[in-house]
């Protein structure tokens, strides 16, 4: 999502929504389920995500041209079958690691 926003792609910018299931790639500066251009992806089963992003948002939009976020934090992803855990640090630069 960062790097379609940092390179206008389609001169648009774009987000990332969080669900229990899926994360969904989608255009623009606010997320809507039923739009077409969303692309999901699936979230295996076995694990389990949480977030914990500024203002307790489930959306990460990052800004044209320079690619910040205003919805910093981290997504924490935990395997039910293996109890192992990562972490998914979003910075207000829009850079994740």
């Amino acid at each position: 999502a960062r790097s379609q926003t940092l390179t206008s792609q389609n001169s648009s910018q774009y987000g990332v929504h969080i669900s229990s299931n899926k994360v969904t790639l989608f255009v623009g500066d606010t997320y809507s389920a039923g739009n077409s251009s969303n692309t999901d992806f699936l979230v295996n089963p076995q694990n389990v995500l949480s977030t914990s992003l500024v203002g307790g948002s489930l959306d990460i939009v990052f800004q044209r041209l320079s690619g910040e976020t205003n919805q910093s934090g981290t997504i924490t992803i935990t395997s039910s079958s293996t109890l192992k855990t990562k972490t998914v640090t979003i910075y207000k630069t829009g850079l994740v690691e």
